[in-house]
This record gives C-alpha cells, sequence and structure tokens, in this order.
C-alpha cells in the first residue's frame, strides 16, 4: 500500500512538473529613496489591479511576487526575475512583468543608441540627476539589461510559450499647464551631464524591450506602454477617488475581460478605447506580433455569467465580479438555474439590484427571497448595465474673490463637480499668469482651452459661460468611456482614405488609398488635417440595424457625423440589414481639422432609428419620453446635471443597443 502511494505521489508530482506555468512579477515603486529627487506617485494602488485581473484570468496567487519601493532597487528588480519568472517558468509557459513607477531616458553607456539615450526604468535607488563620477546611472535598469533577462526568459519558455510586459511608466515628454494638478511618472529631463545633446530625436519609438531578440526558440512577447516616448505618462483614479496609473487600470479593466480567443490587437484597441476618456493627453504604444492571441490562450477568460461568492441573507448576496468585470451600483441581475446558457426565453428565479461594487466582488440586493441553496445553485446574467456616475473635478485660480465665490456657490448646485487641488480635469484662471488681464480662461488638463473671453460686469452671464463649459467637457468624458455589446447588434465601421475634387457645391471621391498605410508601429491610426475619409458599415451581427456615429474631439466637443443635417438626411435613413457591408456616399465624405490630438468616433446600432440631433441641438431637452430608445435616455440624462443628487443615468437593458469604438491621432 505504501509502494502504492509512493507511485501515486510520483506521478503527480511528475504532471505538476509538465504543467504550463503562469507566473507574474509586479513591481512597484512609490516611494522612492528621498536622497534620488524623485516625487512620490501612487504605485501602490496599481498592485490590487493588476493582481485581481491576473487571478481572474488563471494565475494562482502564490505565483505572482509583488516587490514594493525598498525591495525593488536595481539588484532586487533583476533578482526578482531571476528567482520568479525564470526559476519558476516552465516550457510551454507564459510569464507577465508589470512595472509602476518612474522611468527616464540616461546617457547611453556603451554606444548602442543611436540618439545617444538607454531608455531606463527607474529603480527605488536610482537618482534622477547625472553627476559624473558620483552617479551616472548605474542604478538605472536599462534596456538592454532588462531585454538581456527577457531573452533568458523567453527562451526557457520556449517558442510555444508567451511573455507579456506591462510598463506604466514613461521616459520622456513636455510639461505643460496641466503638469502642475496631476501626478505624472517620469520625467523630461534626461539623467545626462549638463550640455549634453542627443545624437539624434529623442522622440523616437518606446523601445524599454525591444532590443530582446527574437528567434525560432524564444516565447514570442507583446509590450504595453502608458504614453508614446514623447509624452508625459499621468495618473488617473479609480472609482474610490485612488490615484493610480492610467495604464495599469485601463489594463487590469480590460484583461478581466479579455477572452481566450482575444488578441493582443484587440486588447490595445480597448485600453486605448478605456484610455481615452480618463487620459486622453497620452497615446498608449504597443510593440510585437498583436495579431496573436494574448498569452496563446492560456488564459480563464471572461465568465460568460455570475455565481454567488457569499449568501448573507435571503435578500442580500455577494456575486463574484466588480468593478473590473464592469460592474457597478444600480446595475440590474437575474438569477438562473445552472446551465441556463441563453437566458433571454427562461424565466428568473430571482432578480436584484447591485448597491455596492468593490474591484473583484458585488454586493446584490434581491427582489425577492432566495434561499442560500437556491442561490448557490445559481448562474447570474446582467439584464440591465449601469455606467457608473458622471463626474467632473475642478480647480480654481481666480484671483477675483467676488467672482470666485459666486462660481463656487453655483458649483454647490451640482454634485458632480468636485473641487480639488490635484487631479483636476480642468483648471479655471482669471488675473493670474495664464489669463490675460480681465479675462477668464478654462483649460482642460490636456491643455485644451474650452473658454478663454472677458469677465462680464453682469456675474451671471460668466457664470452661467462657465458651467455650459464644465457640463459639456462631462458629458463628453463620460460618453467616451460607454461600450455596450451585444453579438446579434455587431455593427462596426472604417474609415477609407480618399483624395477629392469640388464638383460645384459637392466634394467628390477623385481616387482612394490603404488605411494599413495610416497606421503606424504600434497600431495607432494617425490622420493627418485636412485628409479626407469615407465610412464603410459592416453589420456582422443578426438582425437588420439602423445606425448613428458620433465624434467626440480631441477638445471633448461632440458632433453628429451620422446623420448629416447638411445632407437633409434623417436617422431613418441609415439603415444595414444583417450581413451587409456598405459604404456612405460622397455627401458623407469627412474631412478632419484641428484641434489635434486624440480623438474617438462611436457607431451606436439599434433596431429602432436613434434620433441624438434632437438631444444635441437641444442639449438634452429634446429626449422623446417614455417610449424613447434607452441608449438616447441615457444620452439625454449627461446633459441634466441640476438637482441635489445630479444626473440619474439610467441603465441600458441588454440587447437594447451595441456600440463600437474607433480611436485615432490627429496630427499636423
Amino acid at each position: 500500500m505504501k509502494r502504492f502511494l509512493n507511485i501515486i505521489f510520483l506521478i503527480s508530482a511528475t504532471i505538476a512538473a509538465q504543467a504550463q506555468s503562469k507566473v507574474a512579477l509586479i513591481v512597484a515603486i512609490g516611494n522612492y529613496e528621498p536622497s534620488t529627487g524623485w516625487s512620490s506617485i501612487s504605485s501602490q494602488n496599481d498592485v490590487p489591479l493588476i493582481k485581481a485581473a491576473l487571478i481572474k484570468q488563471g494565475f494562482a496567487e502564490k505565483d505572482i511576487l509583488v516587490i514594493r519601493d525598498a525591495q525593488a532597487t536595481k539588484e532586487g528588480i533583476l533578482k526578482a526575475i531571476d528567482e520568479h519568472l525564470i526559476a519558476k517558468s516552465t516550457k510551454d509557459g507564459i510569464a507577465v512583468f508589470h512595472y509602476s513607477g518612474h522611468g527616464q531616458q540616461v546617457i547611453d553607456d556603451n554606444g548602442d543608441e543611436i540618439d545617444g539615450y538607454d531608455e531606463a526604468l527607474v529603480s527605488y535607488n536610482a537618482n534622477m540627476r547625472y553627476q559624473k563620477g558620483i552617479y551616472e546611472g548605474q542604478n538605472h535598469l536599462r534596456d538592454e539589461e532588462l531585454g538581456a533577462k527577457m531573452d533568458k526568459l523567453r527562451l526557457k519558455i520556449g517558442s510555444k510559450g508567451n511573455v507579456m510586459v506591462v510598463l506604466d511608466a514613461c521616459h520622456s515628454g513636455t510639461g505643460t499647464r496641466g503638469d502642475n494638478i496631476r501626478k505624472h511618472r517620469g520625467s523630461d529631463k534626461p539623467c545626462a551631464p549638463d550640455g549634453y545633446t542627443s545624437k539624434t530625436d529623442k522622440n523616437e519609438k518606446n523601445s524599454i524591450v525591444s532590443n530582446a531578440r527574437s528567434t525560432d526558440k524564444m516565447a514570442s512577447m507583446v509590450s504595453f506602454f502608458g504614453a508614446s516616448p514623447n509624452e508625459l505618462n499621468y495618473e488617473t483614479e479609480d472609482e474610490n477617488k485612488n490615484g493610480v496609473g492610467s495604464l495599469s487600470y485601463a489594463f487590469s479593466r480590460v484583461f478581466s475581460n479579455a477572452g481566450k480567443n482575444s488578441t493582443y490587437r484587440g486588447i490595445f484597441d480597448k485600453i486605448k478605447i478605456e484610455m481615452s476618456s480618463f487620459a486622453p493627453r497620452q497615446t498608449p504604444q504597443a510593440e510585437g506580433d498583436l495579431d496573436f492571441t494574448i498569452l496563446g490562450g492560456k488564459i480563464t477568460g471572461k465568465p460568460e455569467y455570475f455565481k454567488v461568492e457569499k449568501w448573507k441573507t435571503d435578500k442580500t448576496v455577494t456575486i463574484n465580479g466588480g468593478e473590473l468585470l464592469g460592474l457597478y451600483a444600480k446595475t440590474k441581475v437575474a438569477f438562473y438555474d445552472i446551465d441556463t446558457k441563453d437566458y433571454s426565453t427562461a424565466k428568473p428565479k430571482a432578480t436584484g439590484v447591485i448597491t455596492s461594487s468593490s474591484i473583484t466582488s458585488a454586493e446584490v440586493t434581491l427582489d425577492n427571497p432566495l434561499d442560500k441553496n437556491n442561490a448557490l445553485n445559481s448562474w447570474i446574467y446582467v439584464i440591465e448595465k449601469n455606467y457608473g456616475k458622471l463626474s467632473v473635478k475642478i480647480k480654481m485660480d481666480i484671483s477675483n474673490a467676488s467672482l470666485k465665490n459666486s462660481i463656487n456657490e453655483e458649483i454647490k448646485k451640482y454634485p458632480f463637480i468636485s473641487i480639488v487641488d490635484e487631479g483636476a480635469d480642468i483648471i479655471i484662471d482669471e488675473g493670474n499668469k495664464h489669463s490675460r488681464g480681465s479675462q477668464i480662461k478654462i483649460t482642460s488638463n490636456t491643455d485644451y482651452i474650452l473658454l478663454d473671453e472677458a469677465v462680464n460686469s453682469n456675474t451671471e452671464v460668466t457664470i452661467e459661460s462657465v458651467m455650459t463649459k464644465i457640463k459639456e467637457y462631462s458629458q463628453a468624458n463620460y460618453i467616451k468611456g460607454m461600450e455596450v455589446t451585444d453579438a446579434k447588434m455587431d455593427v462596426k465601421f472604417e474609415f477609407i482614405p480618399v483624395e477629392t475634387t469640388q464638383d460645384g457645391d459637392r466634394i467628390i471621391e477623385k481616387s482612394r488609398g490603404d488605411i494599413k498605410s495610416k497606421y503606424d508601429s504600434s497600431g495607432i491610426l494617425i490622420i493627418k488635417a485636412g485628409e479626407s475619409y469615407k465610412i464603410k458599415v459592416t453589420n456582422n451581427g443578426t438582425k437588420d440595424l439602423y445606425f448613428t456615429i458620433i465624434d467626440i474631439q480631441p477638445d471633448n466637443k461632440i458632433n453628429l457625423v451620422v446623420p448629416n443635417a447638411e445632407t437633409g438626411r434623417t436617422s431613418h435613413d441609415y439603415f444595414i440589414k444583417r450581413g451587409e457591408s456598405k459604404e456612405l456616399g460622397d455627401d458623407d465624405i469627412i474631412v478632419f481639422y484641428p484641434p489635434t490630438g486624440n480623438e474617438v468616433f462611436k457607431i451606436i446600432a439599434t433596431e429602432k432609428p436613434l434620433d441624438l440631433s434632437s438631444i444635441i441641438t437641444t442639449r438634452g431637452s429634446g429626449s422623446r419620453g417614455e417610449n424613447e430608445s434607452p441608449f438616447a435616455a441615457l444620452f439625454a440624462e449627461t446633459y441634466k446635471s441640476s438637482g441635489s443628487r445630479g444626473p440619474n443615468m439610467p441603465n441600458v437593458p441588454q440587447g437594447s443597443a451595441n456600440v463600437y469604438t474607433l480611436t485615432f491621432k490627429i496630427v499636423e
């Protein structure tokens, strides 16, 4: 018997050893050694987000190593890579390296960089400033050093394995007005001697890990970066107002919702969409073969349903999904028998409303009692989704005490507006170096001027102008981040670059180009001001549908693209049958103009015509009453800002709309 048990143990151990490993290393440096000169940032708040996302996708907690602050010296990071990532990885396994902290360019120490700078991660004890003979970058973790470790890791895992690197840092960038109110990661000043000049333009491709060579014996590797090399990487806030890295926040939400067949390109597209709403100044980057399935498909995948995690009473339960999976307060859920795959035709055991949610779980209050056994033996589906609260943060630098007090009093009427000293979305200047004379100026944290006008002798007129701009900005930000998906209503669009000519009053197509040529090496669609495009719409769903297209400019101005009022067409004219692809005509050719920056287009597919033109032109008062589309009601509600509780954002029932988003960058 003892011999038999030993044999079983040896077989089990052999199987375990042969199992494909899933290992991860999270490096978070928020509080640097004081003598280094680096500011404190919120890297510690990234850890639970990334860790929860990894666990959701099948990583065991014991295989996720976190090193923080003083543990993360250069030697500490390299040791953790050696003794955890590499040592615990197995053939055909997967590995993830995540870094949250400062990044910096540092003078090249071996002549291998054409611009004279290495890209580097800033370890806990790495100084910000170069001092010849004292500090010359020896504690910075340079690109070739990290690349060499990634080589070693990839060779051990082998060609069927996968490595993913996420760097929530930046290495350069230009400071602007918004820098005074938001924390950023990295420095626009390289660690180099005074007077040292770059050999070439330093604003090149992000290359912190691109030195890792690629052979047919190595695991594939894809890397994500929080910003392009000429941009600073700013922090944002999570739902609980905690400062977090913008890439970490976006990545954790997107990765948690990834399916087994999701590609890196699909993940990257969704990261860009997420970041467009809370980090619009940044252009996230990616390197590697983006068309591979993420981590080789060796992830758990997004759950199709949720389960009861804890039964508290017959009217209160906790479920195993939270903010990372898009579950917010007021979302409605329904409980069905296990194995109910098409809940649209099934009768639920009970329904309920999410009353609160954390990163990984949510509390549900049931509409009718459900005993413990019934609750635990249920599959739970979302039947109406809420997209969270409308909110905007304001910083005021106003010298006119009377005007400042009047604006303060007006803001108190709008609970979704908060006044802050750090992390503001909008800055209001008057009587300081940023405004001229008696001008009042409103600037977004992306440095777009939203308002610049003389203070009116009638204070109420000025206050109305200020409040209108604040509300418009917050509405656009909310709409930017909204994603509604339904496979039965899967309508997408793409741009077709065209050359045009004038035919009387009309612009008509003369020739066309290839949209692929408009994407840069990181998969960012780059459109030059003055270029013209047609739109091709495709219905991959199973229903005949109407569609509407809206544009959110870099300065957060919302435009209705389709239907275009100048053509005389209405929402009834934009219809597409299931399985059909169609190009919009010359009358709908789009010419792009400044402002430059990150822009967002959304196509909204619905079973009935969606008239947003009346809502936009009347600032929300043109909604149609009880029979209007749920999406139109949500859109209209973003304009309604007064009252003791602010806008009451309605739920969107599953199956009422599908929203597809395309992000791109307008350049001169």
